[in-house]
């Protein structure tokens, strides 16, 4: 965890979980963030409800989520190139534990009872068929379109409205990390756009085999993701560029401590979603406007002539509702959060792991603020909006920790008790009786522990073993040679 720190491995220990804690200058900007939103507040209290089984971080990450999806990259705050509010959220438990996908089951409740589930993509989808969808180009118009109702011809509308705006709830996202990450071609592209789509580009376009060119304009994607660390793993070992590339920065990774589980059922009746939290997430999605999408059957041919039900999709453009910070203290309580993260980062000595996600975290509290202000202040963000968007990115930061120490378990540095069974292991199996060889040749028999670790590390246990008479030793240094003792040799020891 830490660079170059010369501790003992015992220190490393315990220090693992260990959070470097803010500063009180910084800290005091959460006093106020109890009072943000009520309607945060109900929807959490709802999921907690329900999902008795849950790792409690899940409750404000799904949540959050939801919000995001709603937002649609119609909240912006006109700093820079502008910033909108798309969150990577990532719940994170070995299976069956902390109940992360019941937990998410929940947040698509709430998106379902405010009638609000044309914003997201579909749950299972390839990320090339996603691409396609959310360019919105060639999308398909179904052959009984004429024969919709008015519900299912408006949510239609608004699907292809919100083509390029999507939320994506993916259970098992570790599984689609591993295909993107090692995946060549659309799948090893999907990776790059992860990170892109993430920055909010004004417009994305990608060539495509089948259809061409295709562009995504106003992309945004908002991901709530279920993952078990045992995903993790293959593709995020502590050299992985994953770490310094900016994928696992962008991504909030709300991680269950591993201990005693949560054993309670839910209770009795149906989770209806309150009423509170319908009325005011339809009003906020009203209020930010829809874009409007005119579907138009066109003649096939210049005789009039029908060969079959053709359209032209016509969208009108994205609204965008500034958020208002001016003289709100805002912009300098980010800056100072900023700063003090880069800080702890550098004194405590934590590696490139750790700063590239402490960099990142100001602008999720950012964007958190800004969510929590357009539903709730009339899009005014001040100090309670930012106090509680920090608060939940430090519960965030402590998370993080756990990852990485969770990632870490059984891939320690290896201790030499084990070194120790696998060298006489080795010797044993592949040396002949009464056979002396080198350190260097014993490192090489065929183990990968013993290869990873080198002649000199093997030659410091090929010593201890022999000084506890368990192997036996001639000479000193690169040129000692070491074999197995015979029954008479251990004999004669005694």
């Amino acid at each position: 965890m830490y660079a170059n720190d010369p501790v003992s491995a015992a220190v490393n220990d315990v220090l693992k979980n260990f959070v470097p804690p803010l500063p009180p200058s910084v800290k005091q900007h959460e006093a106020y963030a109890h009072q943000a939103s009520p309607t945060l507040d109900a929807m959490i209290e709802y999921i907690r409800h329900w999902a008795t089984r849950s790792y409690e971080g899940y409750f404000e990450g799904v949540a959050l989520w939801v919000l995001s999806t709603i937002a649609a990259r119609r909240v912006v705050l006109p700093w820079q190139e502008g910033v909108w509010t798309n969150l990577y959220i990532m719940l994170v438990a070995d299976s069956t534990q902390s109940a992360k996908t019941k937990a998410a089951a929940y947040g698509l409740k709430i998106l379902q009872d405010c009638r609000l589930t044309f914003l997201l993509a579909p749950e299972e989808i390839t990320p090339q068929k996603l691409l396609s969808k959310m360019s919105g180009v060639n999308a398909t118009v179904p052959r009984n379109y004429a024969l919709m109702d008015h519900v299912q011809e408006s949510n239609f509308r608004r699907k292809l409205a919100f083509s390029g705006q999507k939320g994506w709830l993916y259970d098992e996202f570790g599984d689609m990390l591993q295909e993107i990450v090692k995946g060549k071609g659309n799948s090893g592209l999907f990776y790059k756009l992860l990170k892109k789509l993430y920055d909010n580009r004004e417009s994305f376009t990608y060539d495509t085999r089948s259809w061409g060119e295709e562009e995504i304009g106003m992309p945004y994607l908002s991901i709530l993701g279920t993952v078990p660390p045992s995903s993790l793993k293959p593709i995020m070992g502590a050299d992985s560029a994953m770490w310094t590339d900016g994928a696992i920065a962008r991504m909030a990774w709300i991680t269950a401590p591993r201990g005693k589980p949560q054993l309670d059922s839910a209770p009795d009746g149906e989770a209806i979603v309150p009423s509170l939290v319908i009325n005011n997430l339809r009003a906020w999605h009203d209020r930010l406007g829809e874009p409007v999408c005119t579907i138009t059957e066109k003649e096939d041919s210049e005789d009039g002539k029908k060969k079959g039900a053709q359209y032209d999709i016509a969208r009108s453009p994205l609204s965008q509702t500034p958020i208002y910070w001016s003289g709100s203290g805002v912009r300098e309580a980010h800056q100072l959060y900023y700063e003090k993260l880069v800080m702890l980062a550098h004194d405590y000595q934590l590696d490139v792991r750790f700063k590239s996600t402490y960099g990142r975290l100001p602008d999720m509290a950012l964007k958190i603020a800004m969510l929590l202000a357009s539903l709730e202040n009339n899009d005014h963000m001040d100090m309670r909006h930012w106090g509680r968007g920090q608060q939940i990115t430090e519960r965030w930061r402590t998370d993080f920790h756990e990852l990485v120490a969770q990632l870490a378990e059984g891939n320690e540095t290896k201790s030499y008790g084990i070194l120790e069974e696998k060298v006489i292991e080795e010797m044993t199996t592949k040396m002949n009786p009464g056979e002396k060889r080198n350190s260097r040749f014993i490192s090489r028999l065929g183990s990968s522990l013993l290869k990873k670790e080198g002649s000199p590390e093997v030659r410091k246990v090929l010593d201890e073993l022999s000084g506890a008479g368990q192997i036996g030793k001639f000479g000193n240094g690169r040129a000692a040679i070491y074999w197995i003792l015979t029954d008479e040799e251990k004999e004669a020891m005694k």
